[in-house]
């Protein structure tokens, strides 16, 4: 599992995780690699609302807006999320890779 930290213009960085609880330190390695971005666009899961998420993102000054809930739509990392599995399952397919 992981975060993918994605934009408008085609960037994205994945950040691999052990739990979903540690997303805050997800944020923090992006912000250690990448830099501090000026604002966030989330879901609302709790994870991504409170506790080390939400204290890297203060600590750091980050802007944090939600996307309302049940609408993936709202959310750009589903969109990249949908194309990177297509790509998965395409090469999986190609080099015959068991399931």
């Amino acid at each position: 599992m992981g975060k993918l930290f994605v934009n408008d213009i085609g960037f994205y960085h994945f950040v691999p995780m052990k739990l979903k609880e540690n997303e805050g330190d997800g944020l923090l390695e992006f912000i250690q690699e990448v830099g501090v971005p000026g604002a966030l666009h989330t879901d609302d899961a709790k994870e991504l609302t409170s506790g080390r998420w939400e204290q890297v993102r203060k600590d750091h000054g980050i802007k944090q807006t939600l996307a309302e809930p049940y609408s993936p739509f709202q959310n750009r990392t589903e969109v990249n999320i949908r194309e990177l599995k297509k790509h998965v399952r395409h090469l999986m397919g190609r080099t015959k890779t068991p399931k």
